[in-house]
């Protein structure tokens, strides 16, 4: 992080709950939980979830209050936050030839174009995440917290075909990466986004097997269609020269015909479906 985490902000109090018994109001501001400094609502939740607590307030009118609570494992203070995260969300270090923020039209909110990665938005809100940024105090965190499941965008699981897709020659394996998950008990949702040309065919064949065969690890395997805007294969071919296609009905029964037989197998071995794909391509075919 870029810099140290401010208090938590609290955006609201659940009438009749532990803290609105206690007096915290929205406006007053979080400082820390036994002593604590906390990073964002991760923290808070895990810290709070014990038996006695003592959280340090900063009231709205700029005192500081501390505050024992002394309630059920698990329960819940009552307490909003307005934002997630109270140090700075951790952003893409990837210049993905397919993002859809490149296509985003101008003069919507100004966190639409936010380009976060931050797998802590992941766990909580479900954002689709790289883990190409993760250092060792990000996988001790994993570990003590247990965040889980992470939401991993995937795309290809051949190295050198994932980095070319990512524009990012340092990223690393991510299979790798979803077996260390695996061995810490963690479990993960992933997505590819197919690209015509790119990650199709041969490749994405291998990128479900080579995911299929890390379930329970891997709960889902989601395929899903580039949203390719003109804006964005404007961009696209501006940036990497690739060409981002619409996918053709003829396309969409050919990646279809690559699924199934996955489907089939993978519900006959492990008795779900964690291969589902997306409605545009069932629609499209």
């Amino acid at each position: 992080m870029n810099r140290p985490p401010q208090p938590g902000l609290v955006s609201a109090v659940v009438p009749g709950s532990l803290a609105d018994e206690a007096g915290i109001e929205a406006g007053d501001a979080i400082v820390s939980v036994d002593g604590r400094v906390l990073r964002d609502v991760v923290d808070f939740q895990f810290y709070a979830a014990g038996h006695e607590v003592q959280v340090a307030i900063r009231k709205a009118n700029g005192l500081d209050d501390l505050v024992l609570f002394e309630k059920d494992i698990d329960e819940d203070l009552g307490i909003e936050f307005e934002r997630a995260t109270w140090d700075e969300v951790t952003l893409c270090n990837n210049n993905c030839f397919f993002c859809f923020l490149k296509g985003l039209p101008k003069g919507m909110r100004k966190t639409l174009y936010t380009k976060d990665d931050d797998y802590r938005l992941s766990f909580l809100h479900g954002n689709f995440v790289t883990l190409t940024n993760l250092e060792d105090a990000d996988w001790e965190r994993l570990d003590e917290q247990r965040l889980s499941p992470l939401n991993v965008s995937v795309h290809a699981t051949e190295l050198d075909l994932r980095r070319k897709m990512l524009s990012n020659r340092t990223a690393p394996d991510v299979l790798e990466q979803l077996r260390r998950l695996g061995s810490l008990g963690l479990r993960a949702h992933t997505q590819i986004v197919l690209c015509p040309g790119v990650n199709d065919g041969e490749h994405l064949a291998r990128s479900i097997r080579d995911l299929g065969e890390l379930y329970p690890t891997v709960q889902t395997v989601s395929v899903v269609p580039v949203g390719a805007s003109p804006k964005l294969e404007e961009w696209s071919l501006k940036r990497g020269g690739i060409p981002l296609v619409r996918p053709s009905p003829e396309y969409a029964r050919e990646v279809l015909s690559v699924i199934a037989p996955f489907q089939k197998e993978f519900r006959r071995r492990f008795g779900a479906t964690i291969l589902p794909c997306s409605g545009e391509v069932y629609g499209t075919a």
